[in-house]
């Protein structure tokens, strides 16, 4: 522990620099520090203040703002993201135009819900959520065709292509079951390119 450092602190449980630090942190639970020129490798958690380059935890990485890469087991939060956030599960900040994760809260980011029905016989209602250039899906429903259960879960990612001001090109990819999670289950997986009017 200190107020600052230069170089690199590895650590089995935590490694912790008050104000700031130039090099890398790594630590087999959690690090923290205020900024961060370099990266911090955390087995469950790293805290940052500011941080600029990578943030790597393996349940999910808390900073304010991020000039590089924030890869998140379960989760990220931050407040202003040049660069990307990636998450198991949901992805927290102010402004990230790249976020990639089923669920994404940015402030001033883009939501929509859309309904869909598919060659399967699924109806769907599905929430995107993103940035200016990605976004994730998640999504429930009811296939009338299935002689089981007939409930649809699906989850996914896109990327927005803008042509002009009020024409972009959504490219999803989704992966989705109907029915049980079991042998019995009907798994499918699926590539969209959907024209978007804004």
């Amino acid at each position: 522990a200190g107020n600052s450092g230069s170089g690199f602190m590895i650590s089995g449980l935590a490694n912790v620099a008050r104000n700031g630090y130039d090099g890398f942190q790594i630590g087999g639970l959690w690090n923290s520090a205020g900024s961060v020129n370099g990266g911090q490798l955390g087995g469950l958690l790293n805290i940052s203040r500011d941080i600029s380059g990578l943030q790597l935890g393996g349940l999910g990485n808390i900073a304010g703002d991020v000039r590089g890469f924030q890869l998140g087991g379960l989760f990220n939060v931050a407040k202003n993201v040049s660069g990307v956030q990636f998450a198991g599960l949901i992805n927290i900040a102010e402004n990230n135009d790249c976020p990639i994760a089923l669920i994404n809260i940015i402030r001033n980011g883009e939501y929509g819900i859309a309904v869909t029905y598919n060659e399967l016989g699924s109806a769907t209602i599905t929430f995107r959520a993103g940035g200016r250039v990605t976004y994730g899906i998640i999504g429930v429903g009811y296939n009338h065709k299935s002689k089981d259960k007939g409930f649809v879960t699906e989850g996914g990612f896109g990327a927005h292509i803008n042509i002009v001001r009020w024409l972009r090109l959504n490219n999803e990819i989704k992966a989705g079951s109907i029915g049980k999670f079991s042998e019995k289950g009907t798994f499918y997986a699926n590539y969209s390119l959907l024209p978007a009017f804004r």
